[in-house]
């Protein structure tokens, strides 16, 4: 596939696994549905940017990626609600959720990266885990910066000392050389990336998936 669409604006794990099959029983995602890299990826986007659509919309699907070279991608923030009937969680509560779930999934599968790279919010995250060990948590948020464990790259304090100075630091950048450091940057295999699957969260099993049609490309 040429010009493999990177993420951004985004959310998504990445889980140490060969199997799409495993990820999404375990994950409880249900009706895949075979899509291309891109198309998965920009109908996630479109989940969460499209007007038309309600807040929850974005939490009812994700797109889970073939392996490649033994990781798969899974976009989309339905997979953390942990309640159906009050989905949408509080920014408080966000981190918390998170890492409790890639805790999990870690124990069973061993290495899981999160990342979130919303540059149009200047939020970037990411989180490590081995074995359900949270080996490095950033975040940068607007200014306010969140970090536990020891730094991914060598030069990650002093990028932070840049920001926090004001100087100007492409965080989303960072964000792939992190992503390629703890586990794999998907740019790297363009050319073996075959369809993933758009499945449907509990959540979207309970109130129905957005219902514009999804053209693959």
């Amino acid at each position: 596939m040429a010009n493999l669409l990177l993420p951004s604006d985004i959310s998504w794990l990445t889980i140490k696994h060969h199997s799409l099959e495993d990820i999404l029983q375990t994950l409880q995602l249900t009706d895949p549905m075979p899509l291309s890299w891109n198309t998965g990826v920009c109908t996630i986007l479109s989940d969460y940017w499209d007007t038309r659509q309600t807040p929850d919309s974005t939490l009812t699907r994700v797109y889970v990626s073939a392996p490649l070279d033994g990781w798969v991608f899974v976009f989309g923030d339905g997979i953390f609600v942990k309640d159906i009937e009050n989905p949408i969680i509080a920014p408080k509560d966000r981190s918390g959720i998170i890492q409790s779930l890639a805790q999990q999934l870690s124990t069973v599968y061993g290495s899981i990266a999160y990342f979130t790279s919303q540059p149009r919010r200047d939020w970037f995250e990411w989180m490590w885990l081995q074995k359900g060990e949270v080996k490095r948590y950033f975040e940068w948020n607007d200014g306010e910066l969140q970090v536990q464990g020891s730094p991914i790259l060598d030069n990650e304090t002093t990028l932070i000392e840049q920001a926090t100075a004001n100087d100007s630091v492409y965080w989303e950048d960072v964000v792939f050389e992190v992503l390629e450091k703890v586990c794999i940057n998907p740019e790297t295999v363009n050319q073996r990336v075959t369809k993933g699957v758009l499945a449907t969260t509990s959540y979207g099993k309970k109130v129905g998936v957005p219902p514009q049609p999804v053209l693959d490309l």
